[in-house]
């Protein structure tokens, strides 16, 4: 695997129309500076990018300039290229949204960063390992969809509200995370998380641009991977997971995270849970901290190494086996790992790869060793005055010493192109994409009448004092969503959206979704899709996926809104169902949409297959 990471800023000119308040905030300037942040992905001559940007949308034809120039610019299919964006509510206006028209001049300025982001990622490939995990974050992101004690359900009902019953559906807390570790140095150069929460922490405290808080997670996801062995901090893509009915905000809270510090908050909450999946040590910084040993008095430098600690209890495995090789670091013989048991403890690490010199034994030097006793000394050295229970320190080496059992590098050329690299792995990465076509609502005859004889209230405007995103208190005199659903102000922009809705079904009855998952073996899927989903169909599409990780990137390639569950159509109430212009799917296209989906990554795990066997 080969990957690059690059970063480009795409912060708007102070005074550009807000994003996600239902209302026009011009900014009076900058909280957070907003990124496209790229990573490139090369693997058996088949190459993914991936740019995440600090948006709240992208539209579809936006979407596809972008793509366009990035597949030119590096010389692959644009179907092999995912832009997506976070969703934050405090970036600049990109999609027309309840009367507010988009700014058109912003367009130029997003393409242009992802192309810069990937550009620079592209300059900086290098052979990598790839580690995912995922694991959880709880207490940040809730359901934001309420019942109430008069039946209906309630989108971010203002706080405290005594009429609220229970949530209508689950919190969510699947957190995802991925790092790329530069083989040669052991520095981690890039990384991703997955989580699924709307960056809407900053709402309408601030009237400045604000990335909200996953540029916090990528700050301190970043600090705590950084490494001695390069100069550059790694780069962090962080990707909006399914979160349609999800806010950062609980009603039922005292304690609500709003504005600057809100941010910083959550950012630090997401970040530190990813930092305990990717580092589960984070005291021994294995993998980020390589220590160079200092230069004996009869050869050149020692190669950097790392300490890598494994707990073991009575029963676990090890899980590796070693050999002696006749030249190995500095000339001399070595030990080297020459196998390792998939899933047993070394594994595990994601530190220890064979080909690996052992160097060291809880501090004990391994040298010197007969060929063969090799395995005996070493077992009795693990085994030297340790208590079950106790943690095992190795010392390795951080670059691979024995080519002849580490996987063999392939290459058809001996220049620096990248894309004729071919993979060290026979798995290769593995993109498969279909369009998919799910019908379009269609409002009822007497909505369509209502909105064509509507007469636009001139007078009417939306409340100044109307909450952002609930986290006012009832009674304070703000405005919830419901009360604002009622108002002269909605009228006006539910009647134009209504007429618009029904120009687009005459002339089309579907919407068109684009699927795209990229893949390698059956290790890790994302499947990135234009949509904003409700957090239980992500949990659908993991049950019955082939891969071991399956990651869902949402607001990609494009925008068409949210994706409610068919029981949500069911409940009266709420902005998620309600039709507009961010929500134009007829009932039943989240359950034809997880098919689809749960199809593609069938097909993407039997190429895998395929490709693994015909490599081998």
């Amino acid at each position: 695997m080969r990957a690059g990471f690059g970063e480009a800023d795409i912060t708007p000119n102070s005074g550009c129309v807000l994003m996600g308040m239902l209302d026009h905030r011009a900014s009076t300037g900058v909280d957070t500076p907003l990124a496209a942040t790229a990573m490139i992905l090369v693997d058996g001559g088949v190459t993914a990018v991936f740019v995440a940007c600090d948006v709240f949308a992208i539209p579809t034809d936006v979407a596809r300039e972008a793509c366009a120039q990035v597949a030119a610019m590096i010389e692959c299919p644009a179907s092999h290229v995912i832009v997506s964006a976070s969703g934050t509510t405090s970036g600049p206006a990109t999609i027309d949204m309840a009367g507010q028209p988009a700014d058109a001049k912003y367009r130029a300025v997003l393409v242009e960063g992802i192309s810069a982001a990937v550009k620079m990622a592209w300059g900086t490939v290098t052979r990598v390992d790839m580690d995912w995990q995922a694991g959880v974050c709880p207490h940040i992101a809730h359901n934001r969809r309420f019942l109430m004690v008069d039946g209906d359900v309630e989108t971010n009902p203002l706080t405290h509200n005594p009429f609220i019953i229970e949530p209508e559906g689950p919190d969510s807390s699947r957190l995802s995370a991925m790092r790329c570790v530069d083989r040669a140095t052991g520095a981690v150069v890039g990384a991703g998380v997955f989580f699924g929460c709307p960056p809407s922490v900053m709402g309408g405290q601030s009237p400045k641009v604000s990335a909200d808080f996953p540029a916090k997670v990528r700050q301190h996801v970043s600090a705590a991977l950084s490494s001695s062995a390069s100069a550059a901090e790694p780069r962090v893509l962080f990707f909006q997971s399914a979160g349609g009915d999800i806010s950062p905000h609980n009603p039922r809270d005292d304690h609500l995270s709003v504005g600057a510090t809100g941010c910083t908050a959550v950012g630090k909450a997401i970040g530190g849970a990813v930092v305990s999946l990717l580092l589960p040590n984070p005291q021994t910084l294995p993998l980020q901290k390589p220590v160079a040993t200092r230069a004996g008095a009869s050869g050149p430098d020692s190669p950097a190494t790392i300490d890598v600690e494994i707990v073991q209890h009575k029963g676990d495995k090890l899980g590796f086996t070693v050999r002696e090789i006749a030249k190995g670091p500095n000339g001399k013989r070595a030990v080297v790992f020459s196998n390792l048991t998939p899933g047993e403890l070394a594994d595990q690490t994601g530190q220890i790869r064979a080909g690996q010199a052992l160097m060291k034994v809880n501090g004990m030097a391994v040298k010197d060793l007969g060929p063969k006793d090799t395995k005996k000394a070493v077992k009795s050295m693990i085994k030297a005055g340790r208590p079950d229970g106790q943690p095992l320190t190795l010392t390795v080496t951080v670059g691979i010493i024995d080519e002849t059992v580490a996987p063999a590098a392939v290459d058809k050329s001996a220049t620096d192109d990248h894309t004729d690299d071919v993979e060290e792995s026979a798995l290769g990465l593995v993109i498969c994409s279909k369009t998919v076509n799910l019908l379009r609502r269609r409002p009822s005859m007497m909505l369509q009448k209502w909105a064509e004889k509507y007469t636009p209230i001139q007078s009417a405007r939306k409340s100044v004092v109307h909450s952002t995103y609930g986290t006012d208190r009832f009674n304070s005199g703000a405005t919830s969503l419901e009360i604002l659903f009622k108002s002269a102000w909605w009228a006006n922009v539910h009647a134009s959206e209504v007429n618009a809705v029904v120009a687009r079904a005459k002339e089309s009855t579907t919407v068109s979704v684009s699927v795209v998952v990229v893949a390698q073996g059956l290790e890790w899927a994302v499947v990135s899709v234009p949509c904003d989903l409700f957090s239980l169909l992500e949990e659908a599409i993991q049950q019955k996926s082939p891969f071991k990780h399956t990651m869902i990137n949402t607001l990609a390639n494009g925008y068409i809104g949210y994706v409610p569950t068919c029981s949500a159509f069911k409940l009266s109430g709420g902005l998620e169902t309600k039709l507009h212009g961010c929500s134009i799917l007829d009932e039943g296209a989240a359950d034809e949409l997880v098919r689809e989906i749960q199809s593609v990554l069938v097909s993407a795990a039997e190429a895998a297959c395929s490709s693994s066997s015909s490599s081998a």
